[in-house]
């Protein structure tokens, strides 16, 4: 090995934590640190949003069942409407009984639903809308609907009208 110069100044120590391999040790696990936050966060973040969308999907799909089963009673399609009842409320109502009853009332005009909420009780689906109904004598009545999901499908329970 070849002597320094003799004018040359002795070599510095290398200061704490300049070490060249420490540093890039260091930034390695820092980028492993950065990525396993954001495949973390960004896990935790696709769920809570594809659990949103579910959500708002469930909501739009007890929505659809209420504007069903109301515009069939505003098109004077009782039929249609029992039809969406579910099976413990055509235990209570035969179908006759059910037009009856609805005939009996002042008629839809329309509908406007203002709040929808489903709950799980006893590992049952169920949810209540609530809409402004607007009789054909202008009478505006706010009302409570439950409905039950049964397979597939979301239906109309309890006192519906």
């Amino acid at each position: 090995m070849a002597d320094p110069p003799p004018d040359a100044e002795p070599a510095a120590p290398v200061p704490a934590g300049t070490d060249p391999k420490r540093q890039a040790r260091n930034r390695v696990l820092l980028v492993a640190a950065v990525v396993a936050a954001l495949v973390c966060c960004g896990g935790g973040a696709t769920i809570g949003l594809y659990a949103y969308l579910d959500d708002r999907g469930g909501d739009r799909q007890v929505r659809e069942a209420a504007d069903g089963f109301l515009g069939a009673l505003e098109k004077g399609d009782y039929a249609g409407a029992y039809d969406r009842l579910c099976d413990r409320t055509k235990d209570q109502f035969s179908r006759s009984a059910f037009e009856s009853g609805v005939r009996a009332q002042p008629a839809l005009r329309s509908h406007r639903i203002t709040d929808v909420s489903r709950t799980t009780i006893d590992a049952r689906l169920s949810a209540y809308v609530e809409v402004d109904l607007t009789h054909v004598n202008g009478a505006v009545e706010r009302h409570s609907m439950p409905l039950s999901k049964a397979g597939d499908a979301w239906l109309v329970c309890g006192s519906p009208y």
